[in-house]
């Protein structure tokens, strides 16, 4: 049988389409050196022979690399979701 919360979820994980909808908190849009830093690890582990799976030192993304760990804080701590644009 399905239990019945009673109490208010606040967790930033608990929200409505229309609460976020208009907030940029969960939009991470790409520029164009973090495109080609992404190129250029791909590159990379093509020209390393390096098959999937396969480690970081394989795939470099010495600046991008912090942003992702944001994106994936977000997911995993924040909203629960992320959006990337600009692949």
């Amino acid at each position: 049988m399905s239990e019945i919360i009673a109490r208010e979820i606040t967790t930033p994980d608990a929200w409505y389409g229309p609460d976020i909808q208009s907030s940029a908190r969960w939009l991470f849009v790409l520029d164009s050196d973090e495109i080609a830093e992404i190129d250029a690890a791909l590159a990379a582990a093509l020209a390393s022979g390096a098959t999937v799976p396969f480690d970081r030192a394989a795939f470099p993304l010495p600046t991008l690399a912090t942003r992702i760990e944001r994106i994936v804080d977000e997911v995993s701590d924040g909203l629960g979701l992320a959006l990337v644009r600009g692949l």
